[in-house]
Order: C-alpha cells, then structure tokens, then sequence
C-alpha cells in the first residue's frame, strides 16, 4: 500500500515538471534560509554556554543615581571583589578582570603587541577556559608571571616547552611563563590571548587596590549551588556606599552571564529589553515567516491543481478507497515533495554558508553526525510537509465520486477559493512585512553611519603612545607634527568611540548638594579641538600663552545644560581637593562613545600627561607616503615597538557592524520571502490561464483586447496584494517603531516607506503574473476553444 503511494506520487511528480519544480524550489529556498538563520540563533545563543558553570556565573554591575536618572556601568570599586567573597556567603569566587589591555612582547628576535587581561586567582576556576599547560593552582599567583594561549606559545616557542620560558613585556619586566591555555573559542565575550596578575596592574598604573571611591574595574562572581541571585542582590545592593559615604546614590547588582551578550542593554537602571536579543527575536520570526510563506505555496498550488485530480479521487473512492486512505496518499506525495526539498535545501546551505560566516564573521559549522541537528532536521521536515500537505489533502480527499464521475471535472467551491486567495493574502501580508522591515532597518543604519558627531573621523587615524605622553610629550608631539602630510596632532585619554574615564567630583557654584551628575572627563592638549574638529561655540581653547590652562577646562554643551548654566565661560570650577580652575570655553556637543546612548555631559581638561594615544590629522593628499614617515618617526621615538595605527572612520564602522550585518540579513531574507511567495504567484497564475482558456478565448472572439484580457487576469492578484498591504501595515509600523525605541536617536517611519512597499509589491506581483498573462492574451481563440 505504502510502496504504491510513494509510486503514484513520484508518477504526479514527474508528470507536472513545473508545478513540481515551483514546489520543489519553493520548499528548497524557505527550508534553506529557515535552517541559516535557526543556525545563527543557535550561535548567538550559545554565547559564553561553553562555561561549566555558566548559570552560576555573574557580573557585578552598578547603577548611579542622580535625581530620576540612573545611569548603569559595568565598573565597581577595586575591593568590591575581595569583601563580596569574604562577607557574603551565597558567593563560591570571585574576580577582578581589567578592560583589555596589549602589551609589547618580545622574546629574542620576535616583537608583538599582544592583548590580553589582568585577573585574580580565580579567574580559572570560575571560567572554563582550560589549561594545556601548567597548574591551575599555582598559575597567576606571583608577580611577573603570565599565562599564554596556544597560539601565543606557538608564536614565541615553537615547538618548545613555553612554561618556565621569559617574555620581555613592554620593553620593562621579564614574565615567566606558568601555563598556556587553550584559545578562546569564538563564542566567548572575554578575548584575550594571554593573562597576568591583578596585582600586576594596580602597581604598573598606580592605583590603591582599597580605595572605595573610585569605580575602575570590572568583577565576575561564582555563586554556590542552589544561591539565589535575588537575596545575593539585596545582601550587595549598598555595599558602596556602607564603605563610601560619598556614594549612597550608587547601588550594585548582579547581571547573569546568560545575559553579558544578548541582554545588556540597560535605561534607568532596568534593562530596556533590547540588545542582541532584539535581534535574536527579530530573525526567529523571519525564519518562521519564511517557512509559513513556501507551506503556503505548496498549500495554494496544491488546491488549485486540485481539479485535475478529481477523476482520480472518484474512482480511487468506487474501488472502495475511504478518506483516511487517500488523506495519507496525499499527505505521502506532501512528504515525497517535502523530502525532496529538504535534500536541496542541504546542499543551498552547504553552499551558501561559507558566504554567510563571511557575511556576519561567525564560524558556524553544521555538525550532521550530531543526533540533535539531525533530529531538528527531521523534525522540521515532518512539521513543514504537515504544514504544507494537510490541508491540501483534506480537499483532494473530500470530493463525491457521483458528482465528480459524472461530468469528469469539478470546480472547486468557493469557499475553497476563498481559502486560496486568503493564503495568498497571507503570504504577501507575511512578505511586506519583511520589505517594510528591511526599509526601515537600512534607514536607521545609513542614519547611524551619516549622523553628524559633532567631530570630523575623516582623515584622523591613532596609536598607542603611552610612555611618550607621560614622559616625552613635547618632543613626540613636535615629531609627529613635522611630518609631511601631517595636518595637525594631539593627545587624548580616550579613542572618541569607547569607555572614558567619568567623574562626579566637579563642583561649580549653584551646584546642589545631592547633584550626582556624572561627566565623561577627556584629557588633551592645546590641539584637541583643531585635531578633532572639535567646533567652539563660546570663549576660547586651550593656549600656550596662559599659564593657568592647566587647570581651565572647556565644557560641552551638554555639560552646560546640566550645570544649569547660561553664560559658562568664566565660571570658576573644582575638582577634588587641590584642583581648582575656570571654564574657557564651550564645544558644541559631540559624540564620545556609541549612537546607542545619548550625549553625555563632558569636560576636557589641558592634561597630556595623563593619556595614552596619539591622533593625526592628514591632509589626505598622500596617505601611503604620510603613514610610512609616521612609522619611521615612531620607531625612533620608541625603538622596537611595531606601528599599529587605527582609522578613526575604520573604527567607528566597527562599533555599528552588528546593526550592518543586521541590515544585510534583512535584506537578503525579505528578497528570498518575495522570491518564495512570486513562485506561487507565478504557479497560480499557470494555473488560472489553463483554468481559464476558454473562456478567455470567447473574450478574444467577442472583440476583448490583449490589454482588457492581460487586465482581466492581473487584476485579482493585484487586488490580493493591496489588500496584504493593508493587513500589514500597522503591524510593521508597530513592530519597527518598538525597535526603534532601542536607540538613542533614531530616524521617523515616513509614509512613503509603506508606499515604497506597496508600489514594490504591486510591481513584482505584476511582473510575476505579466508572462503568464501576456501568454494568454495573445493566445490563438482557435486553439483554446476546440474540443478537448
């Protein structure tokens, strides 16, 4: 019985070459992209899962408050992670792990700048991030030691044993290698290629490893099984400010690693619901959209050909055949089809995904010998040759044989066609979804891109230049200005797209007690503003020919506005004990880390001393020529250190890749959607010319016209289209708008992206049906209306 199912099916299936192609291709393509983008959900959330104890994992997070506004960061107190271990019992480890740091490498003839992190103890046993080499228990616990990964010890030793081996760092201190660990996988949000002692990096930059007032490190926890997260949190939530008196307004929190990628980003305190997960959300309806809309197709062209089967149902129902019989034959050749499909839709992946890991910078690997993707596989075939074959089965095996023998055709009721065309309103409804959602994410990406800074990227390029700063400031700064093609030169604390140092100590006249605001401070020199493009709306900029702008400092006009002052220049200002000084000047306000947040308060002080990278302005003229002569100038200015230079532009463009990325896939998944649904559009309208020939071949003989008959037949699914237009409008308005709501400054949703949609949608709808309409428009009446 089973065996003469699947004969009878692949008989249908050869038979109709086309419509089984339009099938065929349709499943293929929807299977393909639904399995791509269940793929990428997969490795987004997979991020950091690799942890033995990743659900025991947390960060130590706080949340400053001033007045209504809370602002959250990643940073806490250097003795949080110490007091958090010894005083609060829920908690196993903990901590402390620096921003990311390189350093200069260098073992004989060999000289790297590598990057890599400070951390604590139990750094290695919080983290699965294994060792090869070495001893967990002795690693990190002495000064001047560090751990390499793999490929670092490769890099430097060869083949050789690396433990116990030297490395030069920073051209200072010898390291002795005490482990080597293995590299970090690509899903992790800690990169880094080698790590040394916490102790380490407070002593090198100076710092007070018990000082509570300043917020300048990160912190990871390790709970006890069975700990709440919840009690921990209430048991943390003052700890700053029982230590620190000055910092009651500041609370901490406990934020999951389950949550470091997909869920960080945070408004007031709260977390807004956005984040990497809006994507993850976003794409995970696409993907069911997609299969929805090839189900879809396989439904329509199934019923509509239904007519052409009847006399088979009717003799199949003589012989004896019941409805379950045939409902199982129809849903086999459903299944055959869907097989079939699901076969292409392998080979479209395998394909495809070398592309699409280039595309997004993933490493995605399908592992077939793994039973779960093989299971999710079959899973998927099962559920779409049901989704597409159940209905259209349930028609095939309702007809009566009496009705159906005795003219040797039927038509299909109108409730049936109703159904048809609902499905086809359904799939365009589906798909103009996913037009007007692409539209909308290229518009709020191109707007990222363009916005206006406040500051000019172009032609500006940095380098790390520590040691000069702090000690050979005006000799570099001299140097590199004298470089042909070099427009101008500074020196900053901060790269202009990142973290910067914060701090809520300034004081100013007229300030109130409980004023906790919170400013972005930016350390420079008399060339900043020029450099950078920096334009002053009022007073002057910092001058060689005052002696007093050490301690002057020129504001933002953001800062303005929350100082609550009208006229700031020549206000006289405060910072700490012994720093007192006098606003110069205000800028007009800029961009200091990404779009996502909004301008924030800053202050720019004449410090050189106190920063670590170098920008250049170039003219432009000869790029090449300029940065090999800025090479040169480096290398004599720090002899044995390699010139890693970075574009600003280049750099900038990095920070918005994700919402790139996104805005590609977006437009690759909604072209594949209308692809999907033009394919059924274009089986329906084969079927409607052969439904209807002779009638339109009476049409022709009556004196119709190619253009009333090529109207006549594009005129329904033109008007099934408008109408999925109208269905999806407000969704889509809604659906965007939420994500818009994620930025911090984002683009309006105009009208005429809903017209651009539709005229989109109508367009390809005619251009679909216009050869198969055509077709019948010149048709021979002659021909169509002969006998059959």
């Amino acid at each position: 019985m089973i065996q003469n199912y699947f004969k009878i099916a692949w008989r249908n299936l050869t038979k109709h070459k086309v419509f089984s192609f339009i099938n065929i291709t349709g499943l293929a393509v929807g299977l393909a992209t639904t399995m791509l983008i269940l793929l990428w959900v997969k490795e987004e959330v997979s991020v950091n899962r690799f942890h033995a104890n990743y659900d025991r994992i947390y960060s130590v997070m706080e949340n400053q408050a001033n007045g209504a506004e809370v602002a959250t960061f990643s940073s806490v107190p250097m003795p949080a992670a110490a007091t958090i271990k010894q005083d609060i019992p829920e908690v196993e480890q903990a901590t402390r792990i620096s921003w990311g740091e390189s350093r200069l490498f260098t073992v004989q003839d060999k000289a790297f700048v590598e990057p890599g992190l400070y951390v604590d103890l139990d750094f290695l046993t919080i983290f699965s991030f294994p060792l090869l080499q070495g001893s967990t228990n002795l690693a990190l616990n002495e000064p001047n030691t560090i751990v390499l990964s793999e490929k670092l010890a490769t890099r430097y030793f060869g083949n050789e044993d690396p433990v116990g081996k030297i490395i030069r760092v920073s051209q200072k201190l010898d390291y002795k290698v005490v482990g080597v660990l293995k590299d970090v996988p690509a899903n992790s949000t800690l990169k880094f290629d080698w790590l040394m002692p916490m102790t380490d990096y407070i002593r090198d930059n100076q710092m007070n490893g018990d000082s509570w007032e300043n917020n300048n490190i990160r912190t990871a926890v390790l709970l006890k099984p069975g700990a709440e997260p919840g009690k921990v949190n209430e048991k943390i939530k003052n700890l700053i400010g029982q230590h620190n008196s000055d910092s009651r307004n500041i609370t901490l929190f406990l934020h999951a690693a389950s949550d470091w990628y997909l869920r960080n980003d945070f408004k007031n305190g709260e977390f807004t619901g956005g984040g990497r997960i809006t994507y993850v959300r976003l794409f995970s309806i696409v993907a069911i959209f997609v299969l929805l809309i090839a189900c879809i197709n396989f439904m329509n062209l199934s019923t509509a050909r239904a007519t052409q089967r009847a006399k088979e149902v009717g003799v199949r129902k003589v012989a004896g055949a019941d409805k379950h019989a045939l409902v199982w034959q129809f849903l086999g050749e459903s299944m055959l089809l869907t097989v079939f499909a699901g076969a292409l839709a392998v080979v479209v992946v395998a394909t495809v995904l070398p592309l699409f890991n280039d595309l997004l910078s993933k490493q995605i690997q399908v592992d077939w010998q793994n039973s779960t993707y093989i299971g999710i596989y079959l899973g998927t075939l099962l559920i779409t040759s049901l989704l597409a074959g159940l209905y259209p089965a349930f028609v095939l095996s309702g007809y009566q044989p009496v009705s159906v023998l005795k003219g040797g055709r039927t038509q299909l009721g109108g409730g049936t066609v109703r159904i048809r065309q609902s499905l086809v309103v359904m799939q365009f409804t589906l798909s103009i979804l996913l037009i007007i959602g692409t539209m909308v994410v290229y518009q709020q990406v191109s707007f990222i891109r363009n916005k206006n800074l406040g500051y000019n990227k172009d032609n500006v390029l940095w380098f790390s230049t520590d040691d000069l700063n702090n000690k050979r400031y005006e000799l570099a700064h001299s140097e590199f200005g004298k470089v042909p093609g070099v427009e101008s030169v500074t020196v900053a604390n901060t790269v202009f797209n990142g973290p910067t140092n914060r701090e809520n100590g300034l004081r100013w006249p007229g300030k109130a007690d409980d004023d906790k605001t919170l400013f972005a401070v930016i350390n420079g020199d008399r060339d900043m503003l020029p450099t950078m493009g920096l334009q002053l709306k009022d007073g002057r900029n910092f001058s060689s020919t005052f002696g007093t702008d050490s301690t002057s400092i020129i504001i933002n006009e953001e800062a303005a506005r929350r100082m609550n002052l009208k006229d700031p220049v020549g206000t006289p200002v405060e910072f700490g004990e012994n720093w007192k000084g006098t606003i110069i000047g205000v800028v007009k306000d800029f961009h200091l880390s990404s779009i996502h947040s909004p301008i924030e308060p800053t202050v720019i002080t004449y410090q050189p001393q106190y920063t670590w990278v170098t920008f250049v302005r170039l003219d432009g003229q000869n790029v090449p020529v300029a940065l090999s002569k800025l090479e040169e100038t480096y290398k004599s200015l720090l002899p044995g250190y390699p010139f890693e230079y970075h574009f600003l532009d280049q750099e900038f463009d990095k920070i918005y890749k994700s919402e790139m990325q996104i805005g590609q896939l977006a437009n690759w998944f909604s072209v594949l959607a209308v692809f999907i649904s033009c394919l059924g559009l274009f089986g329906l309208a084969s079927f409607t010319v052969e439904r209807r020939t002779k009638e339109i071949g009476v049409r022709k003989v009556l004196g119709a016209s190619i253009l009333s008959v090529f109207t006549m037949i594009s005129r329904e699914f033109v008007v099934l289209v408008l109408i999925a237009l109208g269905l999806a409008a407000y969704p889509a308005w809604y659906l965007m708008n939420d994500w818009l709501s994620k930025f911090a400054y984002q683009v309006e949703i105009s009208w005429w992206v809903f017209a651009g949609a539709g005229l989109l949608s109508v367009g390809v709808a005619l251009l679909t049906v216009s050869f198969q309409s055509v077709k019948a428009a010149l048709m021979n009446p002659v021909k169509s209306l002969r006998t059959e």
